[in-house]
């Protein structure tokens, strides 16, 4: 509920026989009324920067921009209003109207290591890998705990194959936050990159351990499969497909364990599902499936 304005009376007394100070120059008023208002404008624009955490909370980010905007107007030097709207238009995919917000951002407060961060995750969506680890770079300069940023500069790293740099990303993201799912993950994904598949495996399990999603099961259970253990990797997609039932790729995959492991009914009745899901399938398989199992489908 917002507060009602308040009347501020600037009151100049008069007494007679009595030495005053003297009255305000009318500079010295209009210096009062302006910081006066200043003072109003920023209170105000912290109650339409709220409110447009509530907004897109909600996932109405449309309303969330119209009030964050409001904020500016109010308030010109609000850093954090130009962050907050810059993140909007980045999950909207109008990344220059991201960047352009995390410039003044950047602008206005120098040391703003997330509104870094955010615009290196922008230059990453941008395919600007070079970019996006320096902005990275300097948000963990700014603030050497900051896990995300070490995170985000690894994934920046394995988009141009250098694991190696990835990994060692990874690594700091977790000794700072030991149990940061998603760096496991990622560091997971760099050692199955690099063939490491125990050390994959490790760290998709311990992903898995703090933030159960379907990729990571399935990552894993593409590892196990690799590995050559069969049973494992249909664990693991049979609990992908609990987690997203719809999953035609998950089905796809599975198929070709079953394939592999000769359970050739189970193969059928899994690539029916992912082709009814709009999945394509490879004519290789399709044929290598045909052959073994002695049906046409």
């Amino acid at each position: 509920m917002l507060k009602k304005t308040s009347i501020i009376f600037l009151l100049v007394f008069f007494s007679q026989g009595i030495a005053l100070t003297k009255q305000p120059s009318r500079k010295e008023i209009a210096s009062f009324t302006k910081s006066t208002l200043k003072e109003r404008n920023e209170e105000a624009a912290r109650k339409y920067f709220d409110l447009a955490n509530d907004l897109s909370n909600k996932q109405d980010s449309e309303q969330a921009i119209f009030n964050l905007s409001e904020a500016i107007r109010l308030n010109p030097q609000y850093a954090e209003a130009y962050n907050n709207r810059g993140l909007l238009y980045s999950a909207k995919g109008e990344f220059e109207k991201a960047i352009s917000d995390f410039n003044r951002a950047i602008e206005l407060k120098s040391d703003y290591a997330i509104a870094y961060d955010n615009r290196g995750f922008v230059y990453a969506s941008k395919a600007d890998p070079t970019r996006a680890i320096s902005d990275f770079t300097r948000a963990a300069q700014i603030n050497p705990k900051f896990s995300e940023a070490y995170n985000n500069r690894g994934c920046a790293y394995l988009n141009i194959n250098d694991c190696d740099m990835a990994i060692k990303d990874f690594d700091k993201a977790i000794d700072i936050e030991p149990k940061y799912s998603s760096a496991y993950y990622n560091r997971g994904l760099a050692f199955a990159i690099k063939n490491d598949l125990d050390k994959a495996i490790a760290d998709f399990t311990k992903s898995i351990e703090f933030n159960p999603l379907t990729a990571t099961f399935v990552n894993r259970g593409t590892a196990y499969s690799h590995k050559g253990d069969l049973d494992k990797a249909i664990n693991d997609f049979s609990k992908a497909l609990e987690l997203e039932p719809a999953s035609a790729e998950v089905l796809y995959n599975r198929a070709i364990v079953y394939c592999d492991k000769r359970d050739y009914d189970l193969a059928w009745n899994d690539l029916h599902k992912a082709a009814a899901l709009g999945c394509k399938i490879d004519p290789a398989f399709l044929e290598q499936l045909k052959r073994e199992s002695g049906r046409e489908g």
